[in-house]
């Protein structure tokens, strides 16, 4: 709970500067990590590094204190004209209440068991702990980890500022990440699409907290034909034949630390932040200027978070200006005549003037990112040179040149202007290097597949889609005025229901949606018609889209349409409940606006009856799930996670707390399969292991062949009669400590009556014993 102290804190920071309440807690939370990682990676590049303790404390709190001061730099103070209101508190009030509530159902299911891949992701978030800077494999000690990486920094903020241990800040981040989930969606219902107080809060809760069709129902997918019911809890996450069908709510019952749900938030605040740049009332150069940039930064930062969502924002960001023009006749020209207006205001009196700002604007935009892709190929000098040369060319030449120049408006340099800049360069250089670990396959290049596998099926389609797609449909058709054309579309729509491939109905809702915005020409439309136009039509779009194509990953086969599927469900679950949300608040609005008591009176009892039914099937999915998710933990151990293992494994937590006391060492236990105990000791001791679950090593650092030899030397060292031969072997793969129990008997069956006389015990509880190679 303390993670609501830090978010107070910021919030009240927030009260002396005139940004968005919200905006600004989310920003500097996010960007104070990555500042320190950028400062981190600069003293490293020096031979100095800030790790642990008091001091790295202080570096997060000047980060912190050095992002406060630009927001103020940018924003300047808040004044009368910034007075907060309620609206400005309420995201962050629906931040808390989600916290609360997803943090106690975590401290249900605090253990750290062999289920999802809880294990790797409390190594991931202790390596980042122990290691911020420099990316580091916890399962394969000694390589460098090839893996998003944003989010387990965040997790080692969390540690240092709030003195917190691993155990905690795992649950810690999976309770604030769906937080900041709700918040987030508030915010966008609120700001973006303009709902109300009830409508935001609804989603707020709803989206992250209501499950699929199949939750609702309690029903799962055998490999054979049809739905049954689900006696476990995995029936609503594999409604599609292989494939996966987690949705927010699920995954955080899982209880996986996992990137594509840590990452859940992104997209939403993104979206939050372009709108208020292209909504804000300065000039349309410097909108494009800073909304170019945004979906930049955007691309950058999810390519060190979840990459995944790179399409997908790149997609929107792409809809939205597509929307912009298609709705707006005279979009284009406006803008033309704007920037035209504005140039002359400034003194830029010929067309060629103009011209170059746009040239210049481009070739800075173009010139900065070769910067920012290249930082790690070019040497010092080239780089410095590069730097200084854009600088003094985006000084003379780029479209803050009045701003910057005294002789062209008789007035000081703008600092902010220059400040701007620098910030938005600076936030592409740091956020590719805080990803330039990563090594994509093929080259980093984006392909797709079409495999032959089968399609999702209508039934299949709904059991996940089902209350999303109905209320898009019925809210769509609603929407037009009664006439033969729209009682067609309703039956055409209906009839693709009995067809078998559910892409059929997508098509169908997705020429309805364009039928909508080609009638909403007529009209006079904001930007929250065309964000919210946006919404329906990408969200859309991604369901479709792994109905005939997938994007190429590592493993390859039908697993690319198993992680398509699951990457794009899991993202679109905010998109498609928003774009519900925007559709349906049109729907009150005009039967708000009626006449006849009756159309109101009935719009009324449908909203009553898709909340209680939409409560109901809520209610239902917990009542199954819960109660098989609780896990009892005992006093002695529960508060670490580690009842569980020490019920399986006994004498194993004991070696567990030895061990995350001593010095830093590689350390050896016995191989095992994937989704085990491989490896368990040294993960929750927050030690680096020497081997892992090899799979899952294999698959990111592709050196199939190092971790062969290292299987190979582990069965060694647990075999080999000679102690003297064992312990020279682990001094030669570095080996500090060597755990020998339950999981080493079962592998190795002699293994305890070997000889390790010549190794120094450190620790004995029960079936375990812990050495020191020496």
């Amino acid at each position: 709970m303390i993670v609501l102290l830090l978010v107070a804190v910021v919030s009240l920071v927030g009260i002396f500067v005139a940004a968005p309440l919200f905006e600004f807690v989310a920003g500097v939370l996010l960007l104070t990590p990555l500042l320190k990682f950028f400062l981190g990676y600069l003293l490293e590049m020096g031979g100095m590094s800030v790790v642990g303790g008091a001091a790295e404390q202080g570096f997060y709190f000047f980060c912190f204190g050095l992002v406060v001061w630009m927001a103020r730099l940018f924003f300047g103070a808040r004044g009368k004209e910034h007075k907060l209101s309620l609206n400005d508190w309420l995201p962050l009030m629906a931040f808390s209440a989600v916290f609360v509530v997803a943090y106690a159902l975590c401290m249900q299911w605090r253990e750290f068991y062999a289920l999802g891949e809880r294990l790797r992701d409390y190594a991931l978030i202790a390596s980042a702990i122990d290691s911020p800077v420099v990316p580091k494999e916890p399962w394969m000690e000694g390589y460098g980890l090839n893996y998003y990486v944003f989010w387990y920094r965040f997790a080692a903020m969390l540690s240092s500022v709030l003195a917190m241990d691993t155990w905690n800040v795992y649950h810690s981040i999976v309770a604030f990440s769906l937080a900041l989930y709700g918040a987030a969606v508030f915010q966008v219902v609120r700001v973006v699409l303009g709902g109300n107080r009830i409508l935001a809060w609804c989603a707020a809760v709803g989206i992250p907290f209501l499950p699929n069709v199949a939750g609702m129902l309690i029903l799962k997918h055998p490999r054979g034909e049809g739905f049954s019911h689900d006696e476990g809890w995995w029936g609503p996450s594999r409604v599609i034949v292989g494939s996966i069908t987690e949705f927010p709510a699920w995954s955080f019952i899982l209880g996986d630390a996992h990137p594509h749900y840590l990452n859940l938030a992104t997209f939403s605040i993104l979206l939050l932040f372009f709108y208020r740049i292209v909504t804000s009332n300065i000039s349309i150069g410097y909108r494009l200027y800073h909304g170019i940039f945004m979906v930049l930064a955007g691309v950058f930062f999810l390519i060190g978070s979840n990459a995944w969502e790179v399409p997908m924002w790149g997609g929107m960001a792409l809809m939205t200006v597509l929307l912009c023009l298609v709705l707006d006749k005279h979009a284009f020209s406006k803008m033309t005549n704007q920037i035209l207006k504005v140039g002359s205001q400034d003194n830029l009196k010929t067309v060629s003037d103009l011209f170059r700002q746009i040239v210049s604007l481009v070739v800075v935009g173009v010139g900065a990112f070769l910067v920012v892709t290249n930082w790690s190929s070019w040497g010092a000098f080239k780089l410095s040179f590069v730097v200084i040369v854009a600088c003094l060319f985006a000084y003379f030449t780029s479209p803050f040149r009045i701003a910057v120049n005294p002789s062209a408006l008789g007035t000081k340099v703008r600092r902010e202007d220059i400040g701007c800049t620098i910030f938005w360069i600076g936030l592409l250089v740091a956020l590719k290097l805080s990803s330039s670990h990563i090594r994509p396959e093929g080259g980093g290049s984006l392909t797709f597949v079409g495999n032959e596998v089968p399609v999702t099926t209508t039934l299949e389609l709904f059991v996940h889609w089902g209350w999303q797609l109905a209320l898009l449909a019925i809210g769509s058709l609603v929407l037009r005025v009664w006439s033969i054309g729209t009682v067609l579309m309703a039956i055409f729509l209906g009839c693709t229901l009995l067809y078998d491939k559910g892409a059929l109905f997508l098509y169908a809702l997705i020429g309805i949606q364009l039928v909508r915005i080609v009638e909403l020409r007529e009209e006079s439309v904001s930007w929250k018609d065309i964000f919210g136009e946006a919404l329906v039509i990408c969200s859309l779009g991604l369901i479709l889209l792994p109905e005939f194509v997938f994007l190429n990953d590592s493993y390859g086969g039908d697993n690319e349409r198993m992680n398509t599927i699951f990457k794009i469900y899991t993202t679109s679950w905010a998109l498609v409940s928003l774009a519900v949300v925007y559709i349906w608040q049109k729907v009150i609005r005009m039967r708000a606006g009626s006449s006849s008591i009756f159309v109101r009176g009935y719009t009324l009892l449908g909203l009553w009856i898709i909340g209680i039914s939409l409560i109901v099937g809520g209610v239902s999915f917990y009542a199954h799930t819960l109660p098989r998710r609780f896990v009892k933990s005992d006093a002695q151990f529960g508060t670490e996670g580690l009842s569980d293992v020490e019920r399986k494994f006994s004498g194993s937590a004991e070696i567990i707390r030895d061990l995350r006391n001593r010095p830093y060492g590689r350390v050896l236990e016995a191989q095992g399969k994937p989704y085990s105990f491989t490896s368990f000791v040294s993960t929750l001791a927050g030690q680096p292991a020497y081997l892992g679950w090899s799979n899952h090593v294999g698959l990111l650092t592709r050196e199939r062949g190092e971790i062969a030899r290292r299987e190979k030397i582990t069965k060694e060292i647990y075999t080999h009669q000679d102690c003297l031969k064992r312990q020279q072997v682990a001094l030669q793969e570095k080996i500090a400590y060597i755990v020998v129990g339950d999981l080493e008997q079962t592998q190795h069956r002699d293994v305890n009556n070997l000889d390790f006389s010549c190794m120094k015990v450190l620790k004995r509880a029960k079936n375990y014993v812990l050495y020191k190679v020496s």
